[in-house]
Order: structure tokens, then sequence, then C-alpha cells
């Protein structure tokens, strides 16, 4: 991937049109999974199509994810997060500490589950101690998130179709945990592409 694909890529984001309806809103942390099917010749990947009443992007397809939740924090997994993934979550944010980066990841396989009835994880004998209710599904199929698996790939995409590239692009040069991660930025109404 050149440089020049990553200032391409940000351009694109400045000039697209965005959802600018919501410009009180305080953004809230939030993760998105992109499961990848790599069984075949090409990679597939899991969109859903938004409803089309719902006020924010309705009828778009994305990725399934969203905010993450207090229990988020202290639900457990098989394994832990990749090192370089890890670090990578905890850059750019205003505290950056651990918990909080395995939190995005919980809340994207929990967010998965939710959307797509998918409990992504490792099946076991015995269920894994959950921290709420928002997790005995995960319980009740003995299933354990497994964090090793996850692969931090983009921060906050505007454009799925870019977002799709970026991961066409990672995927193509073997997925590795230490390449380097997009992270999208905005100043004075212009997105810029910086590599973690």
């Amino acid at each position: 991937m050149t440089k020049d694909l990553g200032k391409i890529w940000a351009e694109r984001m400045t000039k697209s049109e965005r959802d600018t309806s919501f410009p009180d809103s305080e953004p809230r942390d939030a993760a998105t999974l992109m499961l990848i099917d790599r069984s075949g010749t090409k990679p597939k990947v899991l969109l859903g199509r938004r409803h089309a009443g719902h006020k924010f992007m309705p009828g778009k397809f994305v990725f399934p994810g969203g905010r993450i939740e207090p229990m988020d924090r202290l639900m457990t997994a098989l394994s832990e997060l990749h090192p370089d993934t890890q670090k990578k979550l905890m850059v750019q944010v205003s505290e950056p500490n651990a918990e909080f980066a395995r939190a995005f990841a919980l809340a994207a396989v929990r967010e998965t589950a939710e959307e797509t009835g998918l409990l992504l994880g490792v099946k076991r004998d015995q269920p894994p101690a959950v921290p709420g209710e928002i997790w005995t599904e995960f319980a009740k199929a003995k299933v354990h998130p497994d964090l090793g698996q996850i692969h931090f790939v983009v921060d906050m995409p505007t454009i799925t179709g870019i977002v799709l590239e970026e991961l066409l692009a990672r995927v193509e040069s073997g997925m590795g945990h230490q390449l380097p991660v997009p992270y999208y930025f905005m100043v004075d109404q212009q997105f810029f592409r910086e590599l973690l």
C-alpha cells in the first residue's frame, strides 16, 4: 500500500457526502467487526443493512457493531488481544489503557452476536463467566470470546468502500498483527490518514 493511495483515500473521505444531520451529537465509543470469509478464492465480508426507519444512516450497508457497554470491560475471554493490536487500540485516545482496548474488541463481538446471531469464539465444556445479561447468550452456548483472533484494521470509517479497500490491501499483505493500521481523522473539515 503506497502513501499516495492513503492520501487519495483521505481526499475521497473529505469530498464524500457525510451525514451531518446530527451536528450537536457527542461521539460515543463504538466498535465494528469485519468478518472475513477466506475459504474461497475471493475473500468475502459480512455486511448488514440498516433499517430504513433508523435516523442515522437509514438503509445503508454497514459492518455489525455498536457502542461499548459497561459490561464489555468485565467480560471474560479465552485469550487476550495480541500485543500489537492492544498497542494500536491505545493510540489516539485520551486515556489509553488495556481494559479500554479490550472493551472495544468485546463490544464488537457482542454487537455482532446481537445483530447477526453469530457467537464468535471457542466452544468449551463450561460456560464463560458473564458479567451481565447482555452476555448471557455466550454463557448459554458455552462460547468464550477469543480476543487473540481479533485484528485491528481501521479506526472510524465514514465510507464503507474505502474500508473495504483498506481491508483488501491488508488481506493481500497477509493479515499480520504487526501491519500498520490506518487512522483517519479530521482537521478543519479535511480528512487525514496516518499509519499507526
